[in-house]
């Protein structure tokens, strides 16, 4: 289930979309947080979800990646070989080849493995994509210099790095699959201003290139020159705001 033969649909496409949660801790409240979540994503595209603080933006992310369940509604996602699996139906095995082949995101926080160099790490991201080691590894090395992660930084667990220099780690390893599908919750937010302009050339490139982007940014800046597209989550609220009252 979750597999269709279709190739009409856009690179990625939600539909109808509603996410609730569920507060166990508050005697089993449901909290309506998104209802009627429609768009797309083409290819050469980079839209952009805006919109306040707790609006649902990374909700959505984690719902197109797998990591939430949708409660209602269908997101699908073309893979390369032309098939398109609804992420809100899909078996997990399903929804994990996605992410082998299809489905790249860089999320907030890098989740470091105990022992394993940055360059592993980033190194395993390549290969993933298909490819020799050493190609994959001088690949990766390049990447990580792009981003001012020193070689000296390379052999050393990304558990030891300080917060800006693990989340340049963990934008090299989401780039660095090359996935016509890129998930970006908030990379800039605790970079500089050189290593914010590295990652803005990094995802013309992507675009250049084919790929569908749906990101996040926190700077004001980076949005403007990076959004092809900017859409306002505001208006899948669950619950009406205070200013639509």
């Amino acid at each position: 289930m979750g597999t269709t033969g279709s190739t009409e649909l856009p690179v990625l496409a939600v539909r109808d979309v509603a996410k609730t949660f569920t507060l166990h801790l508050r005697g089993g409240t449901v909290l309506p947080v998104l209802r009627d979540v429609t768009f797309d994503v083409g290819a050469g595209e980079c839209v952009v979800l805006g919109g306040a603080s707790g609006a649902g933006k990374s909700s959505i992310l984690k719902m197109i990646y797998g990591s939430y369940r949708a409660d209602h509604g269908s997101i699908l996602i073309r893979a390369p070989d032309g098939t398109t699996v609804d992420v809100a139906t899909a078996e997990p095995r399903a929804i994990l080849a996605l992410r082998r082949t299809t489905l790249g995101y860089v999320s907030q926080f890098l989740r470091a493995i105990p022992r394993v160099s940055a360059l592993d790490l980033v190194t395993d991201a390549v290969r993933e994509g298909g490819g020799e080691k050493d190609i994959a590894r001088q690949q990766a090395c390049a990447l990580m210099l792009r981003l001012n992660l020193p070689d000296r930084l390379h052999g050393l667990p990304p558990a030891t790095f300080s917060g800006g220099e693990q989340a340049r780690v963990n934008i090299a390893r989401g780039f660095a699959a090359r996935r016509p599908v890129l998930l970006l919750d908030e990379p800039t937010a605790s970079l500089d201003a050189e290593n914010r302009a590295v990652v803005e050339d990094l995802i013309a490139e992507r675009l250049a290139d084919g790929a569908a982007i749906l990101g996040i940014f926190h700077d004001e800046e980076t949005r403007a020159r990076v959004a092809t597209r900017t859409l306002d989550v505001a208006r899948f609220a669950a619950l009406p705001t205070a200013d639509a009252a």
